[in-house]
């Protein structure tokens, strides 16, 4: 009787101990896809030449707003990630969530904008990289970008899960909180195609053109 019962606590003990082995390479399992990095970067680095044409640009534009002189500027995907690169070198935020760096990768009618974090957790730094696909989109307020799909490392994030994960990772964003607010004094932002190098691009205009008329003249050439 004695030895069955050391028989029947050694079968529950490895029971645990296999389950406990189980949760481990299951936690370890979702933490190596939640820290996985990008597996592609940006076609061209940021650097300081786009970043000046970049706020050149938008000088431009402010100026023609001001005048009331209809056109638009146009922004590749470097110049904006040069822009964004400002960003990276001031990013202190007061909490575990440090953002390390943000770019965009433009797409014909979406922009996947990526956001890579280093957060503190047990004494340790773990790295997570951010992606939220958005699309432009019109409210009453102004022009603004809406999530559609969102990626943690290489795990698609369900949209009933977004809220939490922004909660975590999304106390970084008010570092862009100010652009987003004037971006929604902008008459009209658009994704489109470059008409030489056939890359997309961001085009934001001074004024709000008629429906289907493609007759605007770029204020940055």
């Amino acid at each position: 009787m004695a030895k069955f019962k050391l028989f029947s606590l050694k079968k529950i003990f490895f029971a645990f101990a296999a389950c406990a082995v189980l949760l481990v390479a299951a936690v370890g399992a979702a933490g190596y896809y939640l820290t996985q990095p990008l597996p592609t970067g940006f076609a061209m680095p940021p650097n300081a030449v786009e970043a000046q044409e970049a706020n050149r640009k938008l000088k431009l534009l402010n100026e023609a707003q001001s005048s009331r002189k209809q056109g638009f500027v146009r922004f590749s995907e470097v110049e904006i990630n040069s822009f964004l690169d400002k960003y990276n070198s001031s990013n202190s935020t007061n909490g575990p969530v440090q953002l390390v760096k943000a770019g965009v990768f433009l797409g014909e009618k979406e922009v996947n904008f990526v956001t890579w974090h280093s957060v503190d957790l047990f004494g340790f730094k773990i790295p997570f990289v951010w992606q939220r696909v958005l699309t432009p989109i019109k409210q009453k307020e102004g022009w603004t970008f809406a999530v559609r799909t969102m990626k943690v490392g290489a795990v698609e994030i369900p949209e009933g899960n977004w809220p939490k994960v922004e909660q975590v990772l999304g106390t970084t964003d008010a570092l862009f909180a100010e652009r987003k607010e004037w971006l929604k004094t902008v008459p009209m932002l658009t994704l489109a195609q470059n008409e030489v190098s056939e890359s997309p691009e961001v085009r934001l205009y001074t004024y709000l053109p008629k429906e289907n008329s493609i007759q605007h003249e770029a204020v940055s050439e």
